[in-house]
This record gives C-alpha cells, sequence and structure tokens, in this order.
C-alpha cells in the first residue's frame, strides 16, 4: 500500500512575500536563529510547510546564510546547530 504523501501547502505569489518579509523582519531582530526559533518569530500559526520553501527560496537568493556549527555541551556531548542570518548583516529595515 502507498503511503499518501505531505500536502503542499500552494499559497498565492503575495502570500509568499509576505512571509519573506516576515522571515526578514525576524532576522533584522534577532540576526542569528536557529529554524525553530524562526518558527517561533514567525509565529506558530505559520506552518513550517509553508515557510520553509520561502526560507530555500531566500537562501538560493543569497539573501539567508545557513550555517552548520558544532559547539562542545558542559557535558561533552558535541551538539550540531543550523543558524540561519542574513547575508552582510542586513540589520536595518527598509523605509518606504
Amino acid at each position: 500500500m502507498e503511503e499518501p504523501s505531505k500536502p503542499m501547502a500552494i499559497v498565492p505569489d503575495n502570500g509568499m512575500s509576505t512571509v519573506r518579509d516576515k522571515i526578514l523582519h525576524v532576522l533584522r531582530i534577532y540576526p542569528r536563529l536557529s529554524p525553530s526559533m524562526l518558527q517561533i518569530g514567525l509565529g506558530t500559526s505559520l506552518p513550517p510547510v509553508i515557510w520553509r520553501e520561502v526560507l530555500r527560496r531566500l537562501i538560493e537568493e543569497n539573501v539567508v546564510h545557513q550555517q552548520e556549527i558544532q559547539v562542545s555541551g558542559a557535558d561533552g556531548r558535541v551538539r550540531t546547530y543550523q543558524v540561519l542570518s542574513l547575508v552582510n548583516g542586513q540589520l536595518q529595515p527598509t523605509v518606504n
């Protein structure tokens, strides 16, 4: 028996730009975040199936940088984290 695939979220282009703006806004306030903390910044009502696609595009466009870092905890265990940040530290919001 074939398992059903995950539903793809279909968001109109203007919806994608709104999600894009939200991601950039959160990264301007909190310049280094994990994807799970980005989820909190965006709000839990916005499902990851929507914002992860927009984030992937921002990474491809070289607007957002994704880095994998490893750190040793106090207990000696090495942990790996994904860290998101704006390329060139674009911290200032644009003024219209």
